[in-house]
């Protein structure tokens, strides 16, 4: 897990995000850095007076870390729809 340090103490970047978290960060455009600040703010709980004031480059990096975390794929089983019935008889219940 990833984290940011400011004046000595830690802030996580989550390694999975919640719905929530993710919904908040996208609230915000990504491709201007002037929003870089609030949208590590909601994802790592840093205050945001103190994130403006790091430099570009660092908060580029904090964004960059939490992109990847975004990025990260889970596979899951997805049910073949073709399956569901939705309580009608298929035709080998019909015997």
């Amino acid at each position: 897990m990833a984290q940011i340090n400011i004046n000595n103490k830690s802030y996580e970047i989550p390694e999975r995000f919640t719905i929530e978290q993710y919904q908040k960060a996208m609230a915000f455009d990504w491709e201007d850095s002037k929003y870089y600040a609030h949208i590590v703010s909601q994802l790592t709980g840093a205050p945001i007076a103190l994130l403006q004031q790091a430099n570009e480059e660092s908060m580029a990096l904090a964004v960059a870390l939490i992109v990847h975390g975004m990025n990260q794929r889970t596979k899951c089983k997805i049910t073949d729809l073709s399956e569901l019935t939705f309580g009608v008889c298929r035709p080998r219940c019909m015997d």
